[in-house]
């Protein structure tokens, strides 16, 4: 799933070289691997957090700062995912439920081709 995930916050224009690229992919993966979640994002902050040496404050803020460059960007995909004709970015949550949404739908789709 890393490998997924890693491919479409490519796609969808989210910096690489920024810290919150990896914050992201990393919160992205802790949800998807948390069953039943409920989104709790300080809880998922504070534990992106721990696992680079920083805080939860300083991920969300690292991740802002990269969806404001993705948006930056305007990738066609950023676009249709997010109905980028916004002037601003997306709450970082809501970035984050909605790309591990399209993970889930996407591998849930795979799942059933395969039965």
């Amino acid at each position: 799933m890393k490998n997924k995930t890693t491919k479409l916050l490519l796609a969808l224009g989210v910096p690489p070289e920024t810290s919150g690229y990896l914050y992201a992919r990393e919160a992205i993966l802790l949800t998807l691997n948390t069953p039943n979640s409920t989104y709790r994002w300080c809880e998922t902050y504070g534990k992106v957090g721990e696992k680079f040496s920083s805080t939860g404050k300083r991920v969300e803020r690292c991740i802002r700062y990269a969806l404001k460059k993705t948006q930056e960007s305007g990738t066609v995909e950023y676009a249709e995912m997010f109905h980028a004709n916004i002037a601003k970015p997306p709450i970082v949550s809501r970035f984050l439920v909605r790309v591990a949404e399209h993970l889930k739908m996407q591998e849930d789709y795979h799942l059933e081709i395969q039965k």
